[in-house]
């Protein structure tokens, strides 16, 4: 990341920050402000086997609890829980 501050203390401040969001979305390509807005992320596995990532609102604890009617597709394997 390029960044244009005008000094160290500034530069260190907005990469701590910016690790934080990184350390609790616990996923590193994906915007942290997911994470302000109440997503969550889950590395699921479905049906037919194909695993994948999932960002979602909902709060699933068990696999029991999990079921997702319609995601919109961000890449190959990652999708973003949606209603239809």
């Amino acid at each position: 990341m390029a960044l244009s501050v005008p000094n160290w203390p500034t530069l260190i401040f907005v990469y701590a920050i910016l690790s934080v969001f990184t350390y609790f979305s616990q996923a590193l390509y994906f915007n942290p402000l997911f994470l302000l807005y109440g997503y969550r992320f889950y590395s699921i596995r479905t049906i037919d086997g194909l695993e994948a990532f999932l960002i979602s609102k909902a709060d699933w604890r068990t696999p029991a609890q999990v079921y997702v009617k319609f995601a919109h597709r961000v890449n190959g394997f990652t999708f973003i829980h949606g209603k239809a």
